[in-house]
């Protein structure tokens, strides 16, 4: 929140505390207030902080710069600060299709929050959610990618086949091993690329 969490300063208490407490992920989310809510907010803050609140979060972009700063700061306060999705008890075939799916979808969402190209982003997006649609659940994704056979579902753009197919191992690999594709984006999405 804009002047009672929006700095570095005020994060390393946070988490500090949140380290003693092992958690699974350290994720910030940057709230867009309303004209209401930031009244609200500097009533409970008072006046000294009216152009704090009302100027901050404003420019275009600024939210997601700051969950990426404050991303940055979980992980170099050895905190996961990435949402790992739980395993559920399938049959092994839609367990393989559930884990390319959560693959795509986190991929697609990085790929927005860094600020890739929306188009890109969406097919990403859209085709994890057609993985884990019944109309595919009795498909073995990972066996029709080790075939060569994936293309001719029809719904994968080039990005999501590249990515399916090199999580789903032409090699021969389990799928939810690395993903090149994921571990790039989190390393922006964090800040861990050179010029950042």
């Amino acid at each position: 929140l804009p002047v009672l969490t929006s700095s570095p300063a005020s994060w390393a208490e946070l988490l500090q505390r949140a380290a003693s407490r092992r958690p699974l992920a350290v994720v910030g989310v940057a709230p867009e207030l309303t004209p209401l809510d930031r009244r609200k907010l500097v009533e409970r803050l008072g006046e000294v902080h009216f152009e704090a609140v009302h100027h901050s979060l404003t420019e275009e972009g600024a939210g997601r710069r700051l969950e990426r700063d404050f991303s940055a700061a979980v992980a170099r306060a050895g905190l996961p600060p990435f949402v790992e999705r739980p395993l559920a008890e399938l049959p092994p075939r839609l367990a393989r299709n559930r884990t390319l799916a959560t693959l795509l979808a986190e991929c697609g969402e990085l790929w927005l929050r860094v600020g890739r190209s929306e188009a890109e982003g969406a097919a990403l997006l859209a085709a994890a959610r057609h993985l884990e649609s019944a109309a595919v659940a009795g498909l073995d994704l990972a066996a029709l990618s080790r075939e060569g056979n994936l293309a001719h579902l029809g719904f994968l753009s080039p990005l999501a086949l590249s990515v399916i197919d090199s999580a789903a191992g032409s090699a021969g690999r389990a799928p939810g091993g690395p993903s090149a594709l994921l571990a790039e984006l989190r390393a922006e999405f964090i800040g861990e690329v050179s010029g950042s």
